[in-house]
């Protein structure tokens, strides 16, 4: 969870790092 470690950032790129998330551990489930 990198988005919740820098607030500073903004909630486009945390929706966006969260969505490459879940995309890799989909990937590695198969």
């Amino acid at each position: 969870m990198p988005c919740l470690l820098r607030e500073n950032l903004s909630l486009q790129w945390c929706v966006n790092e969260w969505y490459n998330y879940i995309s890799n551990a989909k990937e590695n489930s198969r």
